[in-house]
């Protein structure tokens, strides 16, 4: 019985691992996507926050906000924010920068 247990737990932190590797290159994608829209170079992209959640389809998940930072010039910096619902976009809020 306990090895039963010790594959079920097991399992599902490797489940955890994967779905959270799932979600940061989906966050990775979608802030590139938002930096080619924009003409602008991606520096990074970072997890903010991660909470689990009802998402707006009805079902569990997590809700994550990611920060990304660009750069329009080269030599400055901004921070733009997306939010995720599991791994699709929902909003991205991005500050005014230089063209």
């Amino acid at each position: 019985m306990t090895t039963i247990w010790i594959l079920l737990v097991t399992g599902g932190l490797l489940f955890g691992i994967w779905h959270d590797r799932k979600i940061a290159e989906s966050a990775k994608e979608h802030a590139s996507r938002q930096c080619d829209k924009l003409n602008v170079q991606l520096l990074s992209v970072a997890r903010i926050k991660r909470r689990i959640a009802i998402l707006n389809n009805g079902k569990p998940g997590f809700k994550t906000e990611f920060s990304f930072e660009f750069s329009s010039t080269g030599q400055d910096s901004y921070t733009g924010i997306l939010y995720l619902q599991d791994i699709r976009l929902v909003k991205a809020d991005i500050p005014p920068h230089k063209i």
